[in-house]
């Protein structure tokens, strides 16, 4: 599966990928598998989880910084 360049989608998009990202991970997959689902290289979803850890919240936008969207057990 070709990778894609997530810093390029809709924030919305963003958001739907890495919820799902953190639904399959709590279903039990690991990273590696989660990033070939999702399209994105490995390193990204170790990023979202890495600011997952420090901020409670699901990173959110292009460039990298963080709006706080707050995980209720959703992600």
């Amino acid at each position: 599966m070709d990778k894609i360049d997530a810093r390029k989608l809709p924030l919305e998009t963003l958001e739907h990928i890495r919820r799902q990202a953190f639904v399959l991970r709590k279903q039990g997959y690991t990273w590696v598998h989660i990033a070939e689902v999702c399209g994105v290289h490995v390193g990204t979803v170790l990023k979202w989880r890495g600011v997952l850890k420090r901020t409670a919240s699901i990173p959110s936008s292009k460039a990298g910084n963080v709006v706080a969207v707050m995980a209720r057990g959703e992600h």
